[in-house]
């Protein structure tokens, strides 16, 4: 067993309310009670675990190395107004999970500029049977451009459901990107009193009993 966690070592008194770190903190603490080794990962970095393949896409370690700077500064009190507050986002681990031509790309938090670079650099010419958006699908982590890297029909969004009639403009952006194809966004909470959904998009939520008895036939 093993745990990628993109933390280093710091005095958890110095620590102010910054969710994102304390809760890696916990996290890091709990792993370590049960003895599960852990480790820092970076893109290009690749696992195999069986006869799939993990190749990591992101972040790259310019990413990597400017959170490690916004973790030790907020940790010693340092003023953090001028450091980007998506630092933290930057240093999301993304990856691709692939067994034999069955791929499906996760996209963690990660940046938009991340997730197109680490496809083209260490994605080859996969074809990727679905993505999970990055950041609950957020209109600020995708872009034509990154529908254009990935070219999926499928998403995933994994989120609480709460404010999915907000996101309207990231239905939009999937819609019209090749609006000939249908595209699939797969859900993990009820979508049935989500409105204003383009026709273009079809929603549907994969804990759902009638969603669970469809099979996914993995070509090798």
């Amino acid at each position: 067993k093993s745990v990628w966690l993109n933390v280093i070592d710091y005095d958890n008194t110095k620590l102010s309310n910054d969710m994102s770190i304390s809760s890696s903190l916990k996290l890091q603490k709990h792993i370590e009670r049960l003895g599960i080794p852990f480790c820092n990962v970076v893109a290009g970095e690749q696992f195999q675990i069986g006869e799939a393949v993990i190749t990591v896409i992101a972040p790259n370690e310019v990413k990597h190395n400017n959170y490690i700077s916004y973790w030790k500064a907020k940790t010693n009190n340092v003023d953090m107004s001028a450091v980007d507050k998506s630092v933290v986002n930057g240093d999301s681990i993304a990856f691709a999970f692939s067994l034999g031509n069955f791929n499906i790309l996760f996209l963690g938090d990660t940046h938009i500029d991340s997730a197109i670079d680490g496809v083209n650099k260490y994605c080859g010419n996969m074809d990727f049977f679905a993505v999970k958006l990055s950041h609950h699908g957020r209109n600020a982590n995708i872009s034509k451009e990154l529908l254009e890297t990935v070219n999926t029909e499928r998403f995933i969004i994994s989120a609480s459901g709460i404010g999915m009639n907000s996101k309207d403009e990231v239905l939009d952006i999937i819609a019209d990107f090749n609006p000939k194809i249908e595209k699939t966004v797969l859900c993990n909470f009820d979508v049935s009193n989500i409105s204003n959904v383009n026709e273009k998009v079809m929603l549907r939520n994969i804990c759902s009993d009638e969603y669970k008895t469809e099979e996914i036939v993995i070509k090798s």
